[in-house]
């Protein structure tokens, strides 16, 4: 999941209002609504293995929708620091308009690459003369000049195209 707390909150409320927005249309009839709204809750709430979302883009999406709302909440009086659960009736009130514009930024969900597409990393281990005296000969010159030394052994960085 997101490390970030404040979009892990976003994310939560996310949930909600969506759960909230469908209620509504489907209260009003709105077909078309109704299906793309149940799309996007299915997409998020019931994933596919090979598909994960990237919940920070999802995140980030959704904090750029709302923070028109957020803005024009804060400059209103209040003893406490607002919280995205503060704002939650001025979204579900926001009307056609926001729904609208919930529906076209999330027309696609992000996806995240599966491990095997992302990682692309090679470690040499080569041992390092100063805390191995009976170590091998010293690697080529063009790969002693990038080496480091981590524990004992010296990492000649590699790099590999992708």
């Amino acid at each position: 999941m997101i490390q970030d707390t404040r979009k892990q909150r976003a994310l939560e409320e996310m949930e909600v209002a969506l759960r909230d927005m469908l209620r509504s249309a489907a209260s009003e009839q709105k077909q078309l609504y109704v299906e793309k709204l149940t799309a996007i809750l299915d997409a998020l709430t019931r994933p596919e293995p090979q598909a994960q979302p990237d919940w920070d883009e999802i995140a980030a999406r959704w904090l750029d929708l709302i923070r028109p709302i957020w803005y024009e909440r804060l400059k209103r009086p209040r003893s406490r620091p607002l919280l995205l659960k503060d704002i939650r009736r001025d979204v579900l009130n926001a009307g056609e308009s926001f729904r609208a514009q919930v529906l076209q930024a999330f027309e696609s969900i992000p996806i995240l690459q599966t491990p095997d597409e992302r990682i692309a990393a090679c470690i040499i281990g080569v041992p390092n003369r100063a805390t191995n005296p009976r170590s091998r000969p010293s690697p080529p010159r063009s790969i002693r000049a990038k080496r480091r030394t981590c524990w004992g052994l010296t990492l000649a960085g590699v790099a590999i195209p992708g």
